[in-house]
């Protein structure tokens, strides 16, 4: 391999050049001047970002399609996540004015979730934030999992 020193300087017309310097050895120098910069096997040219085909680009340009229905989902599905507590709070609105006299105990309302939902296993159970709520109740059928609003008093059940 030829060492910087031994490289031809003929070829440097002005030392604010960058130049080329092409050597049979298939090793390709950058030459500022009289001054060595850069050395590159020719075989290894095609791997540097600025000597890339373009059949590189258009590969890649042609991913694209095939990533923008993923990146769209993530962008949709990621400005949804923190509007969940609205979400939520609008669609338990019907349940979220009732008229409770007394309010039946928190055994009774599992029991009238899970009648609810045949076959299935309580999960857990969501304490009431003001009085007029309905209590939430999570019950699970070893397939799903079921939401179910259960009137404290009447013990009245609906899953959605």
């Amino acid at each position: 391999m030829a060492t910087p020193s031994s490289l031809p300087t003929a070829f440097a017309t002005n030392s604010n050049q960058a130049v080329n310097v092409v050597r049979p050895d298939t090793t390709t120098f950058l030459m500022k001047g009289d001054t060595y910069v850069h050395s590159i096997r020719r075989d290894r040219i095609g791997l540097l970002p600025w000597t890339r085909p373009p059949q590189r680009l258009a590969l890649a340009l042609l991913r694209w399609p095939f990533c923008f229905p993923f990146v769209l989902w993530f962008a949709t599905t990621g400005t949804i996540i923190p509007f969940k507590p609205q979400i939520e709070r609008y669609l338990d609105k019907p349940y979220d004015h009732l008229s409770i006299l007394q309010r039946s105990t928190a055994n009774a309302q599992v029991q009238a979730a899970l009648a609810a939902v045949p076959g299935s296993t309580f999960d857990s159970y969501e304490l009431p934030h003001t009085s007029t709520l309905a209590a939430q109740i999570l019950v699970d059928n070893g397939v799903q999992q079921f939401r179910v609003y259960v009137h404290p008093q009447t013990l009245q059940a609906r899953h959605g």
